[in-house]
C-alpha cells in the first residue's frame, strides 16, 4: 500500500494460502502443548506491540478485516438460505443463573459498548487516520459491523443446534448441553456455526447433508477466525497497556514506565501470573472471570464520561454521550451488587467490592467536576 502496490489483491492471496493451511492442517495435524502456546503468544504479543505499527498490526489487521467480511457474508447467507428453528429456550431456568437483568448487558459487550474498545480507538486507531474526518465513517461503521456481527453470531449460536443435531444425530444426548445457560461453553460455538454453514452450503450444492469432511474444515475456519481476532486483541491490547505505562509514567515522572521495554514487561508478566498462579482447580484468571464484563463495561462509562466533558466544555450536545454513561452506570453497579449474592468466595468478593468501589469513586469525581466548573 506505501509503495502504490494492489494491497487487496495480496491480502486475498493471503487469505488463500491461510485456507489451504486449514486442510493441509485437518489432513496432517500437528500437535503442540498448552504450555508451549502460552510461551509463544507472550512472547509474540511481546514482538508484535514493540514494532512499529505498520510492519505488522496494520497488515495483519487488514488481512484479518476481509476474513471478518467474509465470515459475516458466509453466515449472513447461510442465515438466509437456512432459515434455521431455534430449538431451544430463549430464558433457561436455572438455580445457578443469575438475572436477565443487568447481566445481559455484559454479556453481549462488544457487539453493543465495550470500554477496550474505547482504549483501541484511543490507543490505536486516532494514530492511524490520515484525516480526521475519516473517524466518524470508521468508529460508526466500525459500531454498525460490530452490532451486525453480535447479533449474526447470537442467531448463529442459538439456531445452530437443531442443525448440528440433524447432522450428527448420535450426539442427541448432547441437547441438554448445548441448551443449558449454565453449561454452554466457548467450545459449542465453532460446532453450532459451522452447522448453520453446513446446512446452507449442502442446500445450495446439493451434496450429501452429512458430510463429516465439509463440516469439520467449516468448523476449523470459524475457530481460525476467532483466533485470528483473539491475536489481534493480545497485541493490541499489550501495546496499548505499553502505551499506559509510559503516560502513567510522565504524569507520575518515573522514568523507567517510559521505556517500551520495561512496559511491556509490566503489561505481559501480571498476565503470565494470571494464567499460573493456581485458585482451587482453576487458574487466577480463570477464576476472576466472572467479573470482566462488567469491568468491560465500567471502562467503557469511564470513556463516555470523559468524552463527555471533553464535548461540554466546548458547549457541544452531550445527550448522546450522557444517556449511555447513566445506562451502563447503572448495569455495572447492578452487576457488581448482584455479585454480592451470586457468589460465595471471598476472595472473587473482594475483587467485586474493589471494581465497584472504583466505579463509585469515578462517578463522584466526574460530579464534582460538574459542580466545580457548571458556571
Amino acid at each position: 500500500y506505501k509503495r502504490g502496490k494492489n494491497a487487496l489483491l495480496l491480502s486475498i492471496i493471503a487469505l488463500v494460502i491461510l485456507y489451504i493451511s486449514i486442510f493441509i492442517g485437518i489432513k496432517y495435524p500437528v500437535s503442540l502443548s498448552k504450555n508451549f502456546w502460552i510461551c509463544f503468544l507472550f512472547l509474540y504479543s511481546a514482538i508484535a506491540s514493540l514494532l512499529p505499527v505498520w510492519r505488522l498490526l496494520q497488515p495483519r489487521d487488514f488481512i484479518n478485516s476481509h476474513q471478518l467480511i467474509l465470515a459475516l457474508v458466509i453466515i449472513f447467507i447461510s442465515i438466509f438460505v437456512s432459515n434455521p428453528e431455534i430449538v431451544i429456550d430463549a430464558v433457561q431456568v436455572h438455580d445457578k443463573n443469575p438475572p436477565i437483568f443487568p447481566f445481559i448487558f455484559i454479556t453481549i459487550a462488544c457487539g453493543a459498548i465495550s470500554g477496550f474498545h474505547g482504549l483501541v480507538s484511543s490507543g490505536t486507531t486516532s494514530k492511524q487516520l490520515n484525516n480526521l474526518k475519516d473517524s466518524r465513517m470508521i468508529g460508526y461503521g466500525s459500531a454498525l459491523g460490530e452490532g451486525t456481527l453480535a447479533l449474526l453470531t447470537t442467531i448463529a449460536a442459538v439456531c445452530g443446534v437443531g442443525i448440528y443435531l440433524n447432522i450428527f444425530p448420535e450426539h442427541s444426548h448432547d441437547l441438554s448441553h448445548f441448551a443449558s445457560a449454565k453449561n454452554m461453553r466457548l467450545e459449542t460455538f465453532p460446532n453450532t456455526v459451522a452447522a448453520l454453514m453446513h446446512h446452507s452450503l449442502t442446500s445450495i450444492l446439493g451434496i450429501d447433508s452429512h458430510s463429516e469432511a465439509l463440516f469439520s474444515g467449516l468448523k476449523t475456519f470459524v475457530i481460525i477466525v476467532m483466533i485470528s481476532f483473539a491475536a489481534t486483541t493480545l497485541d493490541s491490547a499489550t501495546r496499548i497497556c505499553r502505551f499506559m505505562f509510559k503516560e502513567l509514567g510522565e504524569s507520575l515522572r518515573i522514568k523507567i514506565f517510559k521505556n517500551k521495554i520495561t512496559g511491556t514487561l509490566l503489561t505481559i508478566i501480571p498476565a503470565a501470573l494470571l494464567l499460573i498462579i493456581p485458585i482451587g482447580d482453576k487458574s487466577l484468571g480463570s477464576f476472576l472471570w466472572p467479573l470482566f464484563g462488567a469491568s468491560n463495561q465500567m471502562l467503557a462509562a469511564l470513556t463516555l464520561m470523559i468524552i463527555s466533558f471533553y464535548f461540554w466544555h466546548r458547549g457541544k450536545n452531550v445527550f448522546p454521550l450522557i444517556i449511555p454513561m447513566i445506562f451502563i452506570s447503572i448495569i455495572c453497579i447492578s452487576s457488581f451488587v448482584f455479585n454480592f449474592f451470586n457468589y460465595e468466595n471471598s476472595l472473587l468478593l473482594c475483587f467485586n467490592g474493589i471494581l465497584l468501589s472504583l466505579v463509585i469513586w469515578l462517578l463522584i469525581e466526574g460530579f464534582l467536576h460538574f459542580i466545580k466548573h457548571r458556571k
